[in-house]
């Protein structure tokens, strides 16, 4: 799961003296050994290398929904705000990958999120290390709380809205 600087990070830390016992774990099941395997095999293979064409194919779909959502703004609104949803939900993906990868260009594009969906990054920053910190956990977790349009579950009766009954009409 770690990068290269970080399993390097990793080697730095003190080791654990004899007379420590570290906490005793279940051994790896055969899932995680497999995904072991799995992922040893795709960093031999240089899937998690930044290539310069790979971050291209990345990016040129993203900013190509902007720009056909802009060009057709006046022309066909619906088209458009379909257009520049794609564009700005992929731009989010997108400035995922960064904010976590590592590099100078990671660095350097940290603010691509912000810059093309109008927010601020420490704002973006702020609400993915509480979901990282607290993943779905109901009235923490900002990426779960869809509703009142949108319900998950059926939420505590006191906080209930008369519009969940209906949510498969809309």
């Amino acid at each position: 799961f770690h990068s290269e600087d970080a399993v390097a990070m990793l080697s730095r830390l003190p080791r654990l003296s004899a007379a420590v016992q570290p906490p005793s774990l279940p051994p790896a099941s055969a899932l995680t050994l497999g995904f072991r395997r799995l992922r040893a095999r795709l960093v031999a293979e240089g899937w998690y290398e930044r290539l310069w064409w790979r971050e291209a194919q990345n990016l040129l779909p993203c900013l190509a929904c902007y720009g056909v959502g802009w060009r057709l703004a006046r022309a066909a609104p619906l088209l458009a705000t379909v257009s520049l949803a794609l564009g700005s939900t992929s731009a989010g993906w997108i400035a995922h990958d960064f904010v976590h990868g590592r590099g100078r260009f990671c660095a350097a594009m940290r603010g691509f999120g912000a810059l093309m969906n109008g927010h601020s990054s420490t704002w973006w920053s702020n609400k993915h290390n509480l979901h990282h910190a607290c993943t779905n956990q109901v009235g923490v977790d900002e990426d779960i709380m869809s509703d009142p349009f949108f319900f998950l579950w059926p939420p505590d009766p006191a906080r209930d809205s008369r519009w969940r009954r209906l949510q498969h009409l809309y």
